[in-house]
C-alpha cells in the first residue's frame, strides 16, 4: 500500500512538472492553453527618467526617427521562428536576413538569476502576428527564465520607446504579469528601474522615456516568470523642436520692424543714386 501511494505521488509530481510551460515552444506544443489576465494595466513609475504614457507624446517630445517594427523578417502570420543572438542588422537566420533590421541596436539574452548576466545557449523567437492573438510580429527570449537586453551602439541615445508584452507564463497560466524595465548608462551604471503592468499576453503596453544621461542598454524582464516580448522599438537622441515666433503685422513691434526695413531699403537706394552721379 505504501509503495502504491509513493508511486502515485511520484506520478503526480511528474505530471505537475510536465505541465510547467517554460518557453514559447512548449507553449505551442501544449496547444497554446488559455492564459488568465491580471487586469487593467497601471502606470509605470520611474524616479529618474521621464516617462511617457503614449507614443505620440513621446514622439512629439523627442523627434526620434530610428524605428524598428520587426515585421520585415521571414516569420509569417501565426508562426514561431528561432533567432540566433545577438539579434541585429547583421542577423542571418530563420528570423532575419542581413539588412532586415535597422542598425544602432542589438538584442542579447540575460539570465534571470542576476541583474546583469548575458548568457548563451538559448535563443530569441519571433512570434508572427496572431500567434498570441497580437496584431504584429513580436520578438523576445524563448525561455521565460531569461530576459531581454536591448543594447545601443551610439553614445548619444537618451530617448527609448517600445511596446511591451508580458507573453505567456510558465506553469501559472497567467498573462499580463507586467515587465520590469532597467535602464543603464554607457558605463554600466543603473540609472533607473520601474515596473510596467500589462493587461494580457496579446495586449501591448507602451514604454517610453527620456533619460538625463546617455543610455547604454535597457533590460526588459517579465515578472513572475513570464515571457517578455517587444515591438515598435524606437531610440535616439532626444531632439529639440525649433520654434518660430510670428510677429503680427498690426502690432507696434511689427510696425517698428517694417519702418526699419523701409529705412534700410531707402538708404541703399540713395547710396546707389549718389554713386551713379
Amino acid at each position: 500500500m505504501r509503495r502504491t501511494l509513493l508511486a502515485s505521488i511520484a506520478l503526480l509530481a511528474a505530471g505537475a512538472a510536465s505541465a510547467q510551460i517554460s518557453d514559447y515552444r512548449q507553449y505551442e506544443l501544449a496547444g497554446k492553453p488559455a492564459l488568465e489576465s491580471t487586469g487593467a494595466p497601471g502606470q509605470a513609475t520611474g524616479n529618474v527618467v521621464t516617462l511617457f504614457s503614449d507614443r505620440s507624446s513621446w514622439q512629439l517630445a523627442t523627434n526620434v526617427a530610428a524605428f524598428e517594427s520587426f515585421d520585415g523578417g521571414a516569420t509569417g502570420a501565426g508562426q514561431l521562428n528561432s533567432c540566433d543572438q545577438p539579434v541585429n542588422s547583421a542577423s542571418n537566420d530563420a528570423c532575419f536576413a542581413p539588412g532586415d533590421l535597422i542598425g544602432g541596436f542589438q538584442l542579447v539574452l540575460g539570465d534571470g538569476g542576476g541583474p546583469r548576466a548575458p548568457t548563451g545557449g538559448s535563443e530569441f523567437v519571433v512570434l508572427g502576428d496572431g500567434f498570441l492573438g497580437q496584431s504584429t510580429a513580436v520578438i523576445g527570449p524563448n525561455d521565460f527564465e531569461q530576459f531581454m537586453d536591448i543594447r545601443f551602439s551610439a553614445g548619444d541615445v537618451n530617448a527609448v520607446a517600445f511596446d511591451a508584452y508580458s507573453g505567456a507564463t510558465g506553469g501559472e497560466g497567467v498573462a499580463g504579469a507586467g515587465v520590469t524595465v532597467r535602464v543603464y548608462d554607457t558605463g554600466e551604471v543603473l540609472v533607473d528601474a520601474f515596473i510596467v503592468p500589462t493587461q494580457a499576453g496579446n495586449v501591448p503596453v507602451f514604454v517610453g522615456f527620456i533619460s538625463p544621461v546617455p543610455v547604454g542598454h535597457v533590460e526588459v524582464v517579465g515578472n513572475n516568470g513570464s515571457g517578455e516580448l517587444i515591438d515598435g522599438l524606437a531610440f535616439g537622441p532626444a531632439g529639440t523642436a525649433v520654434e518660430t515666433v510670428a510677429v503680427p503685422v498690426g502690432s507696434a513691434l511689427g510696425h517698428a520692424l517694417l519702418a526699419a526695413l523701409l529705412l534700410l531699403a531707402g538708404g541703399l537706394a540713395l547710396g546707389r543714386f549718389h554713386a551713379t552721379r
